[in-house]
């Protein structure tokens, strides 16, 4: 409800600590200092969901987000894709976009990828955002052989405009996605993705509330669920 803005999630922090509160399960937004504040001084237990690192308030539950978009930029390194462009949703005050990004940037240099600032774009979320996108970068890098999207909604953006271009997914271009929403095992071809446990990420936060009001400390304090890279269609086979 915060649209990732600090100001925002402030303010429903306020209201919902004058409503007396039981505790809080908060998403991913850059915390405002005064929200620090705010929560330490109420002694309220918080969930933080689903970023695991950095600054956290008191809990998490939640997964590597730069562990995982390094993991997906490696698995297109072993495909043999050398320049690979990045079209990611917007970073400001969000944290898993930008740890996304610095997955991204670590994994090219690891594996001596193509390195330049303009071949990572961001946009807003949705299909028509993720075709604009693709069209800005191959304008800018018409020599790119991939592109990792890091929402699926953008990847399938990119290849319907691949192929109102003519241009063969994943022959001549591989497009990795992230989220594994349904329709990405059932597109054509069906999208390379990052999964990660949404329910779990849910289930294991409410449980963690609910140590805590009956007086028990979780085993522990910050639960990384992992993820898994979901290799479909849309990229070449790794090499070896």
């Amino acid at each position: 409800l915060s649209g990732f803005s600090p100001e925002v999630e402030l303010e429903h922090v306020v209201s919902l600590l004058g409503q007396r509160v039981a505790g809080l399960i908060l998403t991913s937004t850059v915390h405002a200092e005064r929200t620090y504040d705010l929560l330490a001084r109420a002694g309220v237990p918080v969930v933080e969901v689903p970023v695991i690192s950095g600054r956290l308030i008191d809990m998490a539950v939640g997964y590597s987000n730069e562990a995982a978009a390094h993991a997906m930029t490696a698995h297109l390194a072993r495909c043999g894709y050398r320049k690979v462009g990045l079209i990611m949703t917007q970073t400001a005050n969000n944290r898993m976009a930008q740890d996304r990004r610095a997955g991204f940037i670590k994994a090219t240099a690891e594996f001596g990828m193509a390195q330049d600032p303009s071949l990572m774009i961001e946009t807003h979320f949705g299909i028509v955002n993720g075709a604009k996108a693709f069209v800005e970068l191959l304008s800018r890098h018409p020599d790119i052989d991939a592109v990792f999207c890091t929402s699926d909604t953008l990847a399938i953006g990119c290849i319907l405009e691949a192929r109102r271009r003519g241009i063969e997914v994943p022959g001549d271009m591989g497009v990795a996605g992230y989220d594994d929403i349904e329709l990405a095992q059932e597109f054509l071809p069906p999208l390379t993705s990052v999964r990660f446990p949404r329910y779990e990420f849910g289930a294991t936060a409410a449980r963690m509330l609910l140590d805590r009001f009956q007086g028990r400390q979780p085993l522990q304090r910050v639960v990384d669920l992992g993820f898994d890279i979901v290799v479909r269609g849309s990229t070449r086979k790794p090499r070896g």
